[in-house]
Order: structure tokens, then C-alpha cells, then sequence
């Protein structure tokens, strides 16, 4: 009883205090989880991360007092009980003592009382088909569609999604709504799916890189936090520290599973986001909003030899597929890094949560990609387009005003409620153990590039840099560009023709 009355004590302070200052009319490893604290604690870890927020002036959507009289707002979304990373989790909630799902119920709690409607979830293993079939059908059941982004840009080539300048009461211009995602994913001006405070699951499909601390100290690597600060981490010093640590423990004369290595790829798509933090484009902007093919460049071609000739060493480089003769080569190799076998894990933010929550042996730091060189300007990265999920309003729904309110309304409750409880509580403090993680997670989360080309892969010019060249391990880089490029502005013209006719 006294466990039951702390939380309730707990969550009862904490929703007052939202209701209060926020709501007012005028805010690969196994998946095992540590977080059996006591009620006490979790409850003041949502209380301090709420606090923190309040303290700080919020903006507020610009939306009518409106009753919905009980009405649904149903979602549908991905769920797969086989596989943990195809999980949305951050739409509905029940209550469960866990520090971001209850900071998500009590999101969509305020969020339904103020406006009067419910909030539901269907999951499906394939929500795209469903989806595809009940717009196709011309049916009105669901308000919001989350995908991968890749199928969310082929809905958008297939004219079944509402353009977000066109959703009443959305405001792309305010903080809730990812500004690079708006400008990176719009095509002339239209804008079919977005990521925003209310996804969350696409930013545990952010690039970065893991570094083992214990080895940094070893061979007498300097502090890599003030590297970073610095300006210096840049790829020649990440391949010159990943040689200089690579060991053959076992002494048979060739790195094995056995043996330490420089750097442990999650996948071969890592490839193409360190491409991405070393300041590459596949496609700009011209005035007009209109995408122009620049993928064969010499910063890429520099940026191609550079990581051919480290990623694709297997002398020091190792790559999650090229693992054989392991059931699970996702967690063969997320083993081999938690049991210290490497300096560096290139790797995705979900991957430092499924590291803390699988060990509490190993002691790493989270750093951002490296640059090119110092004359870079920032640090950066992007996201894994198949994998990372958006949302989209399909063009469908019957009252495009309700699903604008509400999903407005759950935008800016999250920048003010369930962020906090993922950015600060789950991901800088409860995941990470150092005072710097969360200044390197800021440079990750401020830096994020979305290329219209690579989501859209038009002539499969993404896969090039995430498959092709990482499985080939030569720099047939060239070759490769000049056989996809007639394909590749053919497929551009074909969804701009379906975008403007």
C-alpha cells in the first residue's frame, strides 16, 4: 500500500503541476530493462524533469476552445513481437510506474480533457498495407499514419497523404515540429510526413559513436569529449586511434571474433550516415524547392576512399553483416562491444540504451560522427530512412480541423512533457552515465540533415553508400554512380510528376 500511495501521491503532483503551467488555454541486443527502481524514485524523476520545464518560458499552440463532444482519434502504428526496433512507443500509454510511459499518459490525459475526445491506438504488423487499403477504400478510420519514412515517401508519391501546410491549425513553424525535417523532406513547397517532439522513435535512429572508456584510458587516448569540443575529432584521428588499438588477443595472426577491434559497425548503413557527418548531400535545394540531383562530388569521392579504406578493413573494421555463422549477428556483435572488444561502436542512439541496459561493466561515452577535417563547421548526422519512423495524415479523414487540433495540441504537450522524460531523464541521465553525454546528445540533436533524395532513394542512390560499397568493400564508387545515375533522375521525375503533374 505504501508503494501505491507514493506513486499515486507522485503522479497526482506531477499532473498538477502540468495542468497548471502547461495545459492552460492560454502545452541490437535483448530488450531488458533496468528500470525496476522504487515507485519514489521514478515518480521524482518525472516530478524533476516536469520542474525543470516549467521553470522555462513555453510557448503555447494557437487553438480554439473546442469540445469534441467524446470523439476518437485513432492512430495506427507499427508493433512486431518479434523485433523490439519496429516498436512505436510513443503515442499511447496506460500507466505503469516507468518514467516516459506515464509521462506520455499524462501528455495524452491533459490533451484529452481540455478538447474532449479519446485518444486510441491500433497496432499492426504491417500498417502500411492496412493503410494503403483503407485510403484506397476511401475509408475515414484513422487520423494519424506512422511508417518508416521510406514507405511514408512512397504514400506521398501515391497522392494518399495530406499536405501539413494544408492541415488546419498546424503550425510547422513552431519548436514541436523538426525544422530540418520540414525543409529536407518538402518537395515544391509540399510536405507529406514529418518528425517532431511527438515521434520519438526516430531519434534512437540517429547516428553517433560509442567509445570505450576503459580502452581510451589503456592506450593513453586524450579525453575525446575535449577532442570533440575542440574541433579535432575528425575521421584520420578516429582511424589512427582504432589501428592503434586493434590487438590480436588470440595470437593466430588475423582479427577474429575473438580478438579486439578498432571499430564495430552496427550495419553496413553506418557507411552512409558517416558520409552524412562528414557534410555529404545527395540532393540540394534550388530556389524553388525542387530537389537537383549532387551526389558525385569530391568531398563525397574524398569522403568514399577515406571510408573504404577504414570502414572496409577487415584488419581493424568489422560490420554486423559480415558475421557468420551466428544466429543473431546483431547481438553477437552487441556483445562483443558490452565485453570490451572494441574502442569504437559506430552505432545508433538506441544502441547506447541497449548497451547501458545489457551491462554494467562496460563504462562509454557517447560522441557524435567525426568530421572531415577541423575546417568542417559542424558536427553532424542524419537518419536511417527504413527504420526511422514519421507520421502523415492520410487524405482520408473526414475532419481535417479535429485532426489538426489534436495533433497540434499532443506536438506541443510533448515538447513540454514526454521530451523531457525521453531527452533528459531516459536518455542523458538514465542511459548515460557521465556530465558530458548530454552536451555531445545536443550537438547530435541540433545537427540532423534529412536529404529528400536519400528518403525518396530515387534509383536506389542511397543504397549505393549503405550497402553496395560497405558489402563490396572496394571504391567502385564511380562505377556505381554512373550505371544508377539515367535511373536515378528518371525516378525523380516520376514522383515530381505525381507531386505537380
Amino acid at each position: 500500500m505504501k508503494h501505491k500511495r507514493s506513486k499515486l501521491l507522485a503522479l497526482l503532483l506531477i499532473f498538477c503541476t502540468l495542468l497548471t503551467s502547461v495545459f492552460l488555454p492560454s502545452c541490437g541486443g535483448a530488450d531488458t530493462d533496468k528500470e525496476g527502481a522504487d515507485d519514489t524514485a521514478v515518480a521524482g524523476d518525472i516530478k524533476d524533469a516536469a520542474t525543470t520545464v516549467t521553470e522555462t518560458t513555453q510557448l503555447r499552440p494557437d487553438l480554439p476552445d473546442i469540445d469534441f463532444d467524446g470523439r476518437t482519434y485513432d492512430m495506427l502504428v507499427m508493433d512486431n513481437d518479434n523485433a523490439w526496433w519496429l516498436e512505436n512507443f510513443e503515442y499511447y500509454a496506460e500507466l505503469n510506474g516507468e518514467v516516459l510511459n506515464d509521462a506520455i499518459y499524462m501528455r495524452n490525459n491533459a490533451v484529452e480533457e481540455r478538447f474532449n475526445f479519446k485518444i486510441t491506438e491500433t497496432r499492426e504488423a504491417n500498417p502500411g498495407a492496412i493503410m494503403r487499403t483503407s485510403i484506397t477504400a476511401g475509408e475515414s478510420q484513422y487520423e494519424v499514419f506512422c511508417e518508416d519514412l521510406a514507405e511514408l515517401a512512397n504514400f506521398a508519391s501515391s497522392g494518399y497523404l495530406y499536405d501539413f501546410n494544408s492541415i488546419p491549425y498546424i503550425d510547422l513553424g513552431m519548436p514541436w515540429w523538426d525544422a530540418n525535417a520540414a525543409s529536407g523532406f518538402s518537395l515544391g513547397g509540399s510536405l507529406y510526413f514529418m518528425t517532431g517532439d511527438y515521434t520519438l522513435h526516430d531519434k534512437y535512429r540517429l547516428y553517433c559513436i560509442l567509445f570505450n572508456k576503459g580502452l581510451a584510458e589503456k592506450y593513453n587516448v586524450e579525453n575525446l569529449y575535449n577532442v570533440v569540443d575542440d574541433n579535432r575529432w575528425t575521421i584520420d584521428l578516429m582511424e589512427k586511434i582504432a589501428r592503434e588499438t586493434t590487438v590480436d588477443l588470440d595470437g593466430d595472426g588475423v582479427i577474429g571474433y575473438a580478438d579486439q577491434w578498432g571499430i564495430l559497425s552496427q550495419a553496413y548503413d553506418n557507411f552512409n550516415g558517416m558520409c552524412y557527418g562528414m557534410d555529404n548531400r545527395i540532393s540540394t535545394k534550388d530556389k524553388d524547392d525542387m530537389p537537383v540531383i549532387d551526389m558525385y562530388t569530391d568531398r563525397l569521392v574524398k569522403t568514399v576512399d577515406i571510408l573504404v579504406n577504414f570502414l572496409c578493413d577487415t584488419n581493424v573494421s568489422l560490420f554486423m553483416q559480415d558475421i557468420k555463422g551466428q544466429p543473431r549477428a546483431d547481438i553477437f556483435m552487441a556483445t562483443m562491444y558490452e565485453s570490451g572488444q572494441a574502442i569504437f561502436y559506430n552505432a545508433l542512439l538506441v544502441c547506447a540504451k541497449m548497451t547501458y541496459q545489457n551491462t554494467d561493466q562496460l563504462d562509454f561515452g557517447i560522441i557524435p560522427q567525426p568530421k572531415l577535417d577541423e575546417s568542417q563547421e559542424n558536427y553532424l548526422t542524419t537518419t536511417q530512412y527504413p527504420w526511422a519512423y514519421g507520421i502523415a495524415v492520410p487524405l482520408t479523414v473526414e475532419d481535417a480541423e479535429f485532426t489538426g487540433i489534436a495533433l497540434e495540441a499532443l506536438s506541443a504537450e510533448s515538447r513540454y512533457v514526454t521530451m523531457p522524460a525521453f531527452y533528459e531523464v531516459t536518455i542523458k541521465t538514465k542511459y548515460t552515465t557521465d556530465e558530458k553525454a548530454p552536451v555531445m546528445l545536443d550537438m547530435i540533436f541540433d545537427n540532423i540533415i534529412y536529404d529528400v533524395a536519400a528518403v525518396y532513394n530515387w534509383g536506389g542512390l542511397r543504397t549505393i553508400l549503405d550497402a553496395t560499397l560497405p558489402q563490396r568493400k572496394e571504391n567502385i564508387f564511380a562505377s556505381e554512380y554512373a550505371k544508377a545515375e539515367a535511373k536515378i533522375e528518371a525516378d525523380m521525375q516520376k514522383t515530381l510528376e505525381a507531386f505537380f503533374g
